[in-house]
């Protein structure tokens, strides 16, 4: 036997996997991102995995009495199961979405959840490892020493790949597959204002959450939102006069603009009394105007929130944390997302107010991003609780998991509303101006509500007239004046946009409305408002006046 193949076999008989297999996922993580990740990015990473092998391998060592070859089978395990926990809860939540799991009425029914497959998630592996262990405790160690070997082999070849690919790639910066999607991407619509423009207008989408209409602020508020509609108009936005939305409550509304379609149908075999959500979450998670959207080689950029279905998506190209942490770096957040560590991304603790002041910070720096892309992002303000004055001043540290406690009638609270509310309008006066400012080609810029504020009173017509009102302005490079009607509603707005843009040939829908109360969402009442009843009124024998904390 020559020097080198007896060196070959004393290495091959030393059991590398668990350090091998804890390096791939980090590694082949990197590979597939050479084009967007610095090379220094994955040094912590290694070095991280690295430091963690000992730390899965000195329990099974002390319990396999020190077995070498039997321990670092377990320690291998331990590592795969470390590397692939958050593949697989993230597997499970998804699959709890898609079969219609009910998260009920309660606020935080979707953390609830995780966290319930979190815990349920644990003790099944725990319990597994358990079995497995009493099920291999007496095999002969000879059998551990041949099974080590061959995982041995194939945790090289595996580790192989990766590095391969990065090599490839470091020495072959411009490969095809990267030329490929350049040109996706720039790929222009055939006819419509796209082709005019001759590039594709990045899109930021920015949800208000109950930022009344202009008539209703003055009426209701007596307060005079002119100056900030009039600051809009002059960046070149059209303010919507008569615009509506076309449900009353937030998930609702988000499940039919995003999807561009009302919702009654899709949700006819829920009963009056059902509070479920899920179905309502994933259509504004994975929904019609951002599939429309990729088709097109747009980017999906999604600001995760401090609310319900848009705290998080998955469908998402890229999700940004409203966090300040470490995994705000997308490299870091990827991969901690896919280990053990993903029972800590939970925001249930994360400030609220921290979490709409990131977003603001994050919004204003997105124009010089590559694109063309489409970047979401909700704001529960002015909508309550109440959390800056008119300065931006924080007024009450609230959390996600307490933010909505003890405000049944904040609505009310009228002075707060619009404290918040005029703080809101001086960012989004320097968000704009940043976004046009520093933006390669001119943006469409969509500012909206997806609903009016709650009017606590006993009239009918005024709940109507305030929840229905909402905001609609946006920032249509190309458009000319009048081309927007005046009275445009939410499940219409991107049809409208996407005709103009890509002459994309989407039906104007009739203008329809329908309220619901809050413990009965899919009971839905249908509203009419026309020239005898311009605040509304209901189409059934008997109107109900809905009232609650949202």
């Amino acid at each position: 036997m020559t020097p080198f193949k007896k060196l070959l076999q004393q290495v091959s008989n030393r059991p590398f996997h668990p350090i091998a297999l804890a390096l791939y996922p980090v590694l082949f993580l990197y590979s597939q991102n050479t084009d967007q990740t610095p090379l220094g990015t994955v040094t912590g990473p290694l070095l991280l995995a690295l430091l963690a092998v000992p730390l899965l391998w000195v329990g099974p060592y002390l319990l396999c009495k020190r077995d070498l070859f039997k321990s670092s089978l377990w320690a291998s395990l331990l590592t795969v199961l470390f590397f692939v926990y958050g593949h697989i809860h993230s597997a499970l939540h998804l699959f709890a979405l898609n079969t219609g799991i009910h998260f009920g009425g309660a606020q935080h029914a979707e953390l609830l959840l995780k966290a319930k497959l979190h815990a349920g998630l644990i003790v099944l592996l725990a319990l597994a490892l358990i079995l497995l262990w009493r099920k291999v405790r007496h095999v002969p160690a000879t059998s551990f020493e041949k099974l080590s070997g061959i995982v041995n082999t194939m945790s090289a070849i595996l580790l192989l790949m990766p590095v391969m690919g990065i090599a490839m790639s470091l020495l072959s910066p411009d490969t095809p597959e990267a030329e490929g999607h350049t040109k996706a991407s720039a790929q222009l619509a055939e006819s419509g204002l796209v082709k005019t423009l001759g590039y594709q207008p990045d899109i930021y989408h920015i949800v208000l959450d109950g930022y009344a209409r202009e008539d209703v602020l003055n009426e209701f508020y007596n307060y005079d939102n002119s100056p900030f509609l009039n600051a809009l108009k002059a960046q070149g936005f059209t303010v919507v006069p008569q615009a509506r939305s076309n449900y009353t409550w937030t998930f609702l509304s988000f499940a039919s603009f995003l999807n561009m379609d009302y919702v009654n149908d899709t949700f006819k075999h829920l009963g009056p009394e059902d509070r479920t959500r899920s179905q309502a979450y994933l259509m504004a998670r994975d929904n019609k105007v951002m599939h429309f959207l990729r088709d097109q080689g747009y980017r999906y950029v999604h600001l995760k929130s401090a609310w319900g279905a848009t705290m998080m998506n998955m469908f998402a190209d890229e999700e940004i944390p409203c966090t300040d942490s470490l995994f705000n770096v997308e490299f870091y957040r990827v991969l901690m997302e896919s280990t053990f560590l993903k029972i800590w991304e939970s925001p249930v603790g994360v400030s609220v107010a921290d979490c709409h002041l990131t977003n603001l910070k994050t919004l204003e720096q997105l124009g010089s991003a590559p694109g063309p892309k489409v970047v979401v992002t909700h704001f529960v303000p002015p909508h309550h609780p109440y959390l800056f004055d008119r300065e931006g001043t924080i007024l009450r540290n609230a959390t996600v998991s307490n933010q909505f406690e003890f405000q049944k009638r904040l609505w009310g609270v009228k002075p707060k509303y619009i404290d918040q509310l005029v703080y809101f309008n001086k960012r989004m006066e320097t968000i704009v101006d940043q976004l046009v400012a520093t933006s390669p080609n001119p943006p469409i810029i969509i500012i909206h509500s997806d609903h009016g504020p709650q009017l606590l009173d006993d009239d009918s017509d005024h709940f109507l007239h305030g929840r229905f009102s909402n905001l609609i302005a946006m920032q249509l490079p190309g458009v000319q004046p009048g081309e927007i009607p005046e009275d445009l509603t939410l499940v219409n707005m991107y049809r409208k946009v996407f005709n103009l843009y890509f002459d994309s040939g989407f039906e104007m829908l009739e203008n329809r409305y329908y309220q619901s109360a809050y413990y009965q969402p899919y009971d839905f009442e249908e509203i009419l408002f026309d020239a005898e009843s311009p605040r509304g009124r209901s189409l059934e024998p008997q109107s109900t006046t809905t009232q609650s904390t949202q």
